[in-house]
């Protein structure tokens, strides 16, 4: 399918027909625009769901090890969780959100090459139940990162509305300013959890294939390490207290981790050696 463009062209264009619907609607209170976009996105789910099963089949392995796969799964694991969070809460804010993280992260990576095909001796040596279990746990890490960085970033816009006094239709089925905090500081307890789990298993893997000289000063596990310790500091500064303004500093201090999580991603997935076929 990577070289289906026209196929590609057309999903990205439903998705993002889609969201500029979901916008009009959130604008304008256009519910026959959120009808078209409510479809365009069922199908947009569809054609990723089918072509992520398709990719499972024709592969020996659980395709998250490449560059490309692992942004495949991020973008189908918000956008399902996107659904989710809608059949829950049907809060737009949240629901058009997640999906433009989404959308974003699918269009880059389709400007992401195929990694070359590894050898069979190669895929003995390094596929493994634990570096399946790293790749899994990191990516769900990131989307419970997304998710709170989403709260945080609401948090701070109904704080906004509240002190001007100009809330209006818009932002009356948005949760309260209390939820979006715990919501927030949860999601980033589940997604630190995961990330500390997944780099520990990643380093018994690695240990058990390479030299630890080989692994330990790489760019990306260096910079992992950062991102880890911006969400260590995130729960010191909840676990003082909430006094008068810490909701407004930790909203945006879980903004700035998640940009450590983007550069991470990014930057560090294109200078790493030890990560050439495994970005994460």
């Amino acid at each position: 399918m990577y070289g289906n463009n026209w196929l590609i062209d057309f999903v990205i264009f439903l998705y993002a027909l889609s969201i500029f619907l979901y916008f009009t609607d959130l604008l304008q209170k256009n519910r026959k625009a959120k009808q078209i976009a409510f479809w365009l996105l069922t199908i947009v789910w569809v054609v990723q769901t089918l072509f992520f099963i398709v990719q499972i089949m024709e592969k020996e392995y659980f395709p998250i090890l490449t560059l490309f796969e692992t942004l495949y799964f991020y973008s189908w694991l918000l956008l399902t969780l996107a659904w989710l969070i809608n059949f829950l809460w049907h809060v737009d804010f949240i629901f058009i959100f997640t999906n433009l993280i989404a959308f974003t992260v699918l269009v880059i990576c389709w400007f992401v090459k195929p990694a070359p095909s590894l050898l069979v001796a190669e895929q003995h040596e390094l596929i493994s139940e634990l570096l399946f279990l790293h790749i899994g746990m990191s990516l769900m890490s990131y989307v419970a990162f997304s998710l709170s960085a989403i709260f945080s970033f609401l948090y701070l816009l109904q704080y906004r509305r509240l002190k001007r006094k100009r809330i209006n239709y818009r932002f009356m089925r948005l949760p309260s300013l209390d939820q979006l905090y715990h919501f927030s500081y949860y999601l980033n307890l589940l997604g630190l959890t995961l990330l500390v789990t997944g780099l520990i298993v990643g380093s018994i893997w690695a240990t058990s294939i390479l030299p630890l000289s080989a692994w330990v000063l790489d760019p990306k596990v260096l910079m992992s390490v950062v991102v880890t310790l911006f969400y260590s500091y995130y729960f010191y500064k909840y676990l003082q207290g909430k006094e008068n303004g810490n909701g407004i500093r930790l909203a945006w201090w879980n903004l700035l981790s998640f940009s450590t999580i983007i550069i991470n991603y990014i930057f560090s997935s294109t200078i790493s050696q030890f990560h050439l076929w495994f970005p994460n």
